[in-house]
């Protein structure tokens, strides 16, 4: 009876005592668990009152800080930082949506290292730019609905609610920080960046262009902190849908070439367009695989086209943001530095477009573009002519970046703004092109916006498009670090599916399936048309990484090759992989008072059984 009692007494508290152990870099603070992850109460601060308050006392077991996305801010999360004690005690933070915020984790802009501004203008001052610092504790952000149920189970459970956390990587640290994680515990380090994708209207790259742009990586690093339905989906699928709609246009009798770029990594310090601005002026292959120009091992590129181009190719820029709310639904804002060329550039374009939309200058006040990729190529080519449409005239307004929208959008304004973009284009590209007759597919635009704001698979069109391909059935942003494998492959195969019969070159009667029958043919620029023959389409893929990296051809490994401080932060960090679990944690006191009165029983039973037992011993001597 008395080892029943004890045993069901330790299976009641033994749990819980490993529940509260800390694996710390110097080594665990208690037993290991199995599972090698921590557990952590969940503690709900929903303001910096309650916060403060928290923070203030000596905590006793190991906590997961609970705040809402109002409060993700950097003096919010450095108080954190700083004031929690012990600090080990502190598992991770969890973000939670509200209905407050007016803030967002997007840097105030702009950042002077990689502005063309010379001046302190903010074009965000919703901005507070936390993703910029470093904090020892991973954060996690699930999804709008589920992170909403979290939050109410917490409340239900009350002292009983926790978390189990497993941190498979770092977050936070710098490049080499990961890399010595890497080597330490065998696993890959993945850092922030992307793949760029550059197309043209013609066989080539080469030569004095309109390059139309925009970036593929919607707002913020979290990619379910701040999807944002409207930033910058929106100028994603405004842009593709534009291009689609240029099809029936005689591209050969242009009098300008027309490029496109989808550049990625672009919210973390325009590390897409940089690089390629880069990569176009001073790119020097160490190392060629088999010593010819075919691609480079060092630095590696399987792509060597670029090098055929010039910086003086770019002979003007037109890049599309949000579009997905309006600031005035009858107006298309254009944004220009104040420059004669570039007023001249856009006062030409409101000359020639009969458009949906009327296209007017952003507000006297404002100094020039928001921010945007077009900022790389001022920053190189000060006197280029250039243009940056949005749906709103000055600062940011709440409802696109200080706050993002999950689902909101105007379809119709996003159609009309298209339009623009694409007789935008032609008339840039063509002498007398017939404007009227260019018109965006609605239908493109609004199943296009279903499939990133909801989930792909929810868009016919989408399933359509890539019917040979596995559809997800979840949420997928356009995001980019260490998730490609769940948004990565899916927006460019999305741009290549949709353009490559828009701006094939070469059409044959050579009979296909899928687009690797073509390859033998053109190379990676083959594609299996929709009519099922082969062409030739140019595209291809740019790395949109920090120029401080390179990747290593032979261990597909990173390395740094360059610590310049004005490379983004960012880029030398890692998104936490994180593996989170809710649970229902014993209670603390509880647990001990039990284990502790099950001891006291045991101890008094033995020394009952002891004294009986003398007792008994002696009276049988006697």
């Amino acid at each position: 009876m008395l080892f029943l009692l004890t045993s069901i007494f330790a299976h009641i508290q033994i749990p819980a005592d490993i529940n509260f152990r800390i694996n710390t870099r110097d080594g665990w603070i208690g037993p290991k668990t199995k599972f090698e992850g921590t557990s952590g109460y969940a503690v709900i601060a929903n303001s910096t009152t309650v916060l403060s308050t928290i923070l203030e006392a000596k905590r006793k077991v190991p906590e997961v800080i609970c705040i809402p996305i109002s409060m993700v801010k950097k003096d919010v999360l450095t108080s954190i930082q700083e004031k929690y004690h012990p600090k080990q005690f502190l598992q991770a933070v969890f973000v939670y949506p509200d209905n407050n915020s007016v803030t967002s984790s997007a840097p105030r802009f702009p950042n002077k290292n990689q502005s063309c501004y010379q001046s302190d203008y903010e074009w965000n001052p919703y901005g507070n730019g936390e993703e910029l610092f470093k904090y020892d504790f991973p954060m996690f952000y699930p999804p709008k609905a589920y992170g909403t149920y979290l939050i109410n189970k917490i409340i239900a459970d009350g002292s009983k609610a926790g978390f189990f956390v497993q941190v498979h990587m770092y977050s936070r640290g710098s490049i080499e920080n990961c890399l010595e994680e890497g080597l330490k515990f065998g696993r890959q380090c993945d850092i922030i960046g992307g793949l760029s994708l550059i197309g043209s209207f013609n066989e080539n790259l080469t030569g004095k262009s309109v390059w139309a742009i925009t970036n593929f990586d919607s707002f913020g690093i979290f990619p379910y902190g701040q999807i944002g339905a409207d930033y910058s989906i929106s100028g994603y699928v405004t842009l593709l849908s534009a291009l689609e709609s240029l099809k029936s246009l005689d591209w050969k009798a242009a009098k300008k070439n027309l490029r496109f770029a989808f550049f990625d990594a672009e919210e973390t310090g325009y590390m897409g367009s940089s690089r390629f601005i880069n990569d176009i002026k001073s790119f020097d292959c160490k190392t060629w695989v088999n010593d010819t120009s075919v691609y480079c091992k060092s630095p590696y590129r399987t792509n060597m086209e670029f090098m055929n181009m010039s910086i003086d190719d770019f002979e003007s820029i037109v890049e599309v943001k949000s579009v997905g709310l309006c600031e005035n639904c009858n107006t298309l804002y254009a944004h220009t530095m104040k420059t004669a060329n570039s007023t001249d550039f856009v006062n030409d374009i409101k000359s020639k477009v009969s458009s949906p939309l009327s296209i007017q200058f952003s507000s006297a006040g404002t100094p020039g573009i928001p921010p945007s990729s077009t900022h790389s190529f001022i920053k190189e080519l000060p006197s280029i002519p250039h243009v940056v449409f949005t749906g709103y005239s000055s600062q940011f307004i709440n409802q696109n970046v200080g706050k993002p929208s999950d689902s909101n959008y105007n379809i119709s304004y996003i159609v009309n703004a298209s339009t623009t973009l694409a007789r935008t284009l032609a008339s840039l590209c063509f002498d007398t092109p017939d404007l009227n007759s260019i018109n965006v597919n609605y239908s493109i635009v609004d199943e296009l916006m279903k499939a990133f704001v909801e989930a792909p698979y929810d868009s016919q069109y989408v399933r359509n498009l890539l019917s040979t391909y596995t559809i997800p059935k979840d949420h997928v942003s356009l995001y980019s670090n260490v998730y490609k494998g769940y948004s990565y492959d899916l927006k460019h195969r999305v741009v290549e599916e949709l353009l490559k019969d828009v701006i094939a070159t070469n059409v044959t009667s050579i009979n296909c399936t899928y687009n690797v029958n073509c390859t033998k043919y053109f190379g990676q620029y083959g594609y299996c048309s929709n009519a099922g023959v082969c062409e030739s389409s140019k595209m291809l893929g740019h790395p949109a990484y920090s120029m401080g990296v390179e990747k290593d051809e032979t261990s597909q490994a990173w390395k740094v090759v360059n610590n310049d401080y004005r490379y983004p932060l960012m880029a030398e960090s890692v998104w936490s992989s994180v593996d989170v679990k809710y649970v229902l944690l014993p209670n603390y006191w509880i647990g001990r008072i039990t284990f502790g009165l099950s001891c006291i029983v045991t101890v008094s039973l033995c020394i009952i059984s002891y004294m009986y037992w003398n007792n008994t011993m002696s009276e049988i001597k006697g």
